[in-house]
Parts: structure tokens; C-alpha cells; sequence
């Protein structure tokens, strides 16, 4: 019997400072509104740009991470399969 997979939902940010698309949990969203400061996926840490914003590329970390996850991996994996690296 495989161990359970946890899934989350995801959404796409866009660094202000970067310009540069992360992604990030709900849980994360939640955590960082006060302070309008948001960890990412990768374990990055982003300042949202307006909503209207166009990232200029995708974190490869985080794509990974989605990657990862969309296999079923469980979230400690995929995790881990994003910061290794492509």
C-alpha cells in the first residue's frame, strides 16, 4: 500500500522586486498577507507585484515543484525534487 499524497492548491505570484512568477500555497498566501511577503514553493521569499503584472519568466524551482507534485509525489518530495534542481 503507497502512502497517501497530499494535495494543494498553487498560485502564481509575481516577484515585484524580480518580476520573475513563483508559486505559492495557499497556506503560504494566508500566512503572508499581513505582511504582504510570501514563501514560495522553492523557498524563495516574494513581495507581490500588482495582479495585473506579467512575470517576465517562470522560477524553474517552482516548475519542478509542480512537476513533482502533478506525478503524486507527496509534498515532502516534491519539495525536495524542486531545490535538486532540473
Amino acid at each position: 500500500m503507497s502512502a497517501p499524497t497530499m494535495r494543494c492548491e498553487v498560485l502564481s505570484f509575481v516577484d515585484a522586486r524580480t518580476g520573475d512568477a513563483h508559486l505559492v500555497t495557499s497556506d503560504a498566501v494566508g500566512s503572508g498577507c499581513r505582511a504582504g511577503r510570501y514563501v514560495t514553493v522553492c523557498g524563495a521569499v516574494v513581495v507581490a507585484a500588482s495582479l495585473t503584472a506579467a512575470e517576465k519568466k517562470y522560477c524553474r524551482s517552482c516548475l519542478g515543484w509542480q512537476g513533482a507534485h502533478a506525478r503524486g509525489e507527496g509534498l515532502a518530495r516534491a519539495v525536495d525534487t524542486a531545490r535538486a534542481g532540473p
